[in-house]
C-alpha cells in the first residue's frame, strides 16, 4: 500500500455515469462494464491507457485516450 509508483483512486459517482453513457452510445453489453469503467477513469483522470486488448484499445483511442504499447 505504501508503493510510490503506485496510485489509488475513489470512484464518484461520475465515473460510473459516464461508463454507462459511453455503453450506451457503443451499443456494448452489460459483461464490458468493466472496460468502460477502465475508460471513464483514464478520461478522468487525464491518464494513458496500457493494455494490450484490442477492443478496449479501440474504445480509448476512439474518446481520444492515449494508448500504451
Amino acid at each position: 500500500m505504501e508503493d510510490p509508483r503506485v496510485k489509488y483512486l475513489l470512484e464518484d459517482l461520475g465515473i460510473y455515469e459516464r461508463a454507462f453513457k459511453m455503453m450506451i452510445e457503443d451499443g456494448a453489453s452489460a459483461a464490458e462494464m468493466n472496460d468502460y469503467i477502465i475508460l471513464s477513469t483514464a478520461i478522468n483522470e487525464g491518464a494513458a491507457l496500457a493494455t494490450f486488448d484490442r477492443d478496449l484499445a479501440k474504445r480509448a483511442v476512439k474518446r481520444g485516450i492515449k494508448v500504451v504499447p
